[in-house]
């Protein structure tokens, strides 16, 4: 087996699905907390410091949803993973993919895990990616080895597509400096055997260009949204009407989280799925505000799937904001993807309100902290 001369420098990408600990494998091989806990964003970060006498420029993509499809990740989150590499100096030495091994590794998983870095960085990334099996010290696993031989094929096959090269790091406490050197070690095996990452300056150009021009159709959206805020204002008369405010969309969207920012209150339970119609009031901006959470449909089937207590339920919830809502809030939520099928769904199922609902009803994006710096229109 060939072994590399240590560069002066080492280049690399830390990629893989969120709550897989990419973080934790920055901050242990930089020593420090570069990195934050926090990964459900699109932004990349980066890190950068003197580690084992050499310069390390570390690169954390964003996340992908565990077990989720390609085709169900963000525009944004592709694109954002794909120019990642330019946040590299020349030179990228590989790939670090990290597994949370304190988590089950299932077939769906090898399968999503393959898509994302197949599509976003080519087949041949996997002759540049050494795979890192990160936890906290509290695996019930006596070994690494029991746990790739425990999670079987799924997990043994994705690490046959990167030559079998993995490491293990573990924030539990103790000294990782050795074992952090043992991994640069592998990398510089690997460059010696593969060379660097070459990156297809053709696909980052096509991608570059794609990003401008949706940063400028999302600039000239910001405008006329500015404007419309600038009008509707002029028009508000005092004293400010009482507000009722109906939320419907996707399960799991975040309606039931929006409904408690918008009251400033924990009034609806968050993290499961609503099955009943439920509503809640408070005092906002000096007005009174009714918010009604109803249950959700699902992403990819339309109204003839929905059972029809489900439904009964959403019409239940407009009843609450009798005489009428004054909004209708169709929930988004920006990390996953929204194709003309999720379009086709969404449309068929708000016809339960009525031919006229569409003059009644304002796109509301939820977790927008996981936007960073972007911006909605830049999402899909």
């Amino acid at each position: 087996m060939k072994k590399a001369t240590s560069a002066k420098e080492l280049n690399v990408l830390i990629v893989g699905s969120q709550g897989s600990h990419k973080d934790l494998v920055g901050n242990i091989i930089l020593g420090r907390n570069a990195f934050d806990a926090v990964d459900a964003t699109f932004d990349c970060e980066k890190g950068e410091g003197e580690v084992c006498e050499r310069r390390v420029t570390l690169v954390q993509t964003s996340g992908w949803l565990r077990g989720y499809q390609l085709c169900d990740t963000a525009e944004l989150l592709k694109t954002e993973t794909i120019l990642s590499v330019t946040l590299c100096p020349p030179g990228l030495h590989g790939f670090l993919l990290v597994i949370n091994a304190e988590l089950p590794f299932k077939d769906v998983y090898k399968k999503v895990t393959k898509e994302q870095l197949g599509y976003c960085f080519g087949e041949k990334v996997w002759d540049h990616t050494v795979v890192v099996f990160s936890h906290r010290g509290d695996i019930v696993h006596e070994t690494i080895e029991d746990y790739i031989s425990k999670e079987g094929a799924p997990l043994q096959s994705l690490l046959e597509a990167c030559g079998n090269r993995y490491h293990v790091l573990c924030d539990d406490g103790t000294d990782n400096s050795t074992n952090v050197r043992q991994l640069f070690d592998k990398i510089d095996t690997m460059v010696a055997e593969n060379r660097c990452y070459e990156i297809e300056s053709r696909l980052i150009q096509t991608v570059e260009e794609r990003r401008k021009e949706v940063d400028k159709k999302a600039e000239e959206l910001r405008l006329q949204t500015q404007q419309q805020r600038q009008k509707l204002r002029r028009l508000l008369i005092e004293p400010k009407p009482s507000l009722r405010i109906l939320m419907v969309g996707w399960v799991f969207s975040g309606k039931s989280a929006a409904g408690n920012m918008i009251l400033r209150s924990e009034e609806f339970h968050t993290g499961e799925r609503t099955m009943k119609a439920l509503k809640q009031s408070g005092e906002v901006a000096g007005r009174e505000v009714v918010v009604v959470d109803t249950p959700g449909w699902w992403k990819f089937f339309p109204a003839s799937f929905i059972p029809e207590v489900v439904k009964t339920e959403i019409l239940e919830g407009v009843s609450m904001c009798s005489p009428s809502p004054n909004v209708i809030l169709l929930v988004v939520p920006p990390d996953t993807s929204f194709t003309d099928e999720q379009k086709r769904v969404t449309e068929d199922n708000m016809k339960l309100f009525g031919q006229s609902v569409w003059r009644h009803v304002i796109l509301l994006f939820t977790s927008g902290d996981t936007l960073g710096n972007k911006t909605y229109r830049a999402t899909h």
